[in-house]
């Protein structure tokens, strides 16, 4: 999700529910937008999510957040690009949008 300033990588059952709840604990924008999503078991999502994760904080693209640790950067874009193609290409992740 973008969220102007920073960009967050994370997991969700319903889309449109945790958006509604991020706009609220973030107070950052209005809508956040829905850059991307995919798709697969729960477990491999968050497994994923994780790797994802410790890759980008690893390549320094942690954004300091008062109400998540899950914002990065929005200079990760790339990064986060070539990691999640890379699932997809792998066939550990659908890509839905």
């Amino acid at each position: 999700m973008d969220f102007c300033v920073s960009t967050k990588v994370g997991r969700a059952f319903n889309i449109e529910n945790r958006r509604t709840n991020l706009r609220r604990i973030s107070g950052v924008v209005d809508k956040p937008e829905v850059l991307q999503s995919y798709t697969a078991t729960h477990q491999v999502v968050f497994d994923t999510e994780q790797e994802i994760h410790a890759e980008l904080r690893q390549r320094g693209f942690q954004h300091d957040c008062d109400w998540t640790n899950e914002c990065f950067t929005k200079a990760c874009w790339e990064t986060l690009q070539e990691l999640l193609e890379g699932f997809v290409r792998e066939g550990v992740l659908e890509r839905l949008t």
